[in-house]
């Protein structure tokens, strides 16, 4: 039992904080001790990182991310976001967890993660959470993959919306590029943005649809290009440090999730799909 040292004598505040219900999201940058090695021996790739970490930041505490109460710590390898639980902050949530992970993908960083709801009590000096040590244990154990499972306590709670379909954030929202306009002509619900995966029935976040909120074809097919690439650099990369099964395995799953992203997106047999040819290269 943790007992005050010294009772009352900084006692300050009107009330005694509480723990409270709230959606807490676990990500974690995948291959980050070789990542650092080649970050700090290039000034320019430790640049291009921190803009990235600037730009999530923007988009997870600035003028662009989910509603107010969301709470953001960013740490070394980790990135973790809480916000309460109600229908605008969990569809918020869901919506910039997407923004986000593909556009560390696309600049080459992947990550993996776990999304839980459980009872959470934060501040600037302590943290103590059930949905953190969930969320933790999603993306250690089960996520295994290049994607951020979800739990079972966030899927039952945000399927309580139904076939209601959903406000799209970036409509009501500055988007951080001025050039790209949301798409209201798509039906945003649970099945377009959340996927279960067909190996092992894990629900995870599609973050690809996250493309289904751009209104230029020119810049989803941008976008596709550019993931293309970034996914076969990274199984470049990957094959020049040595392959392990468990690599390998995490680079198939992510070309499979590519092309059928790709093909969903832009049509069947889109142009932007892995091909073997591509992968022998």
């Amino acid at each position: 039992m943790i007992k005050h040292f010294v009772p009352g004598m900084i006692d300050d505040r009107d009330q005694l904080p509480k723990a409270e219900l709230r959606a807490v999201a676990f990500l974690d940058i995948l291959g980050f001790r070789a990542l650092s090695t080649a970050l700090l021996s290039d000034p320019s790739q430790l640049d291009a990182l921190d803009y990235q970490m600037r730009l999530a930041e923007r988009v997870l505490v600035g003028d662009v991310g989910v509603v107010k109460d969301t709470a953001v710590r960013l740490f070394s390898d980790c990135i973790l976001i809480s916000c309460p639980v109600s229908p605008e902050h969990l569809v918020r949530l869901l919506f910039t967890l997407e923004f986000l992970q593909l556009r560390l993908v696309n600049s080459g960083v992947f990550i993996r993660g776990g999304l839980a709801i459980g009872t959470h009590f934060q501040t600037s000096r302590a943290l103590v959470s059930s949905g953190l040590i969930t969320a933790y244990e999603l993306e250690s154990k089960i996520a295994v993959f290049p994607r951020v499972a979800i739990h079972e306590s966030f899927v039952n709670e945000i399927s309580k919306l139904g076939a209601q379909p959903w406000v799209n954030p970036w409509r009501t929202k500055t988007y951080p590029f001025k050039f790209m306009a949301a798409n209201d002509r798509v039906r945003h619900h649970s099945g377009l943005h959340i996927r279960v995966d067909a190996t092992d029935g894990i629900p995870y976040v599609h973050y690809l649809a996250d493309l289904y909120s751009v209104d230029h074809g020119p810049v989803i097919r941008d976008y596709l290009l550019d993931h293309k690439h970034s996914i076969l650099r990274w199984i470049k990369q990957g094959r020049s440090a040595g392959y392990t099964p468990g690599i390998r395995a995490k680079h198939e799953w992510l070309v499979e999730y590519h092309n059928a992203g790709a093909d969903e997106i832009w049509g069947a047999e889109s142009p932007f799909r892995i091909d073997p040819c591509d992968l022998e290269a």
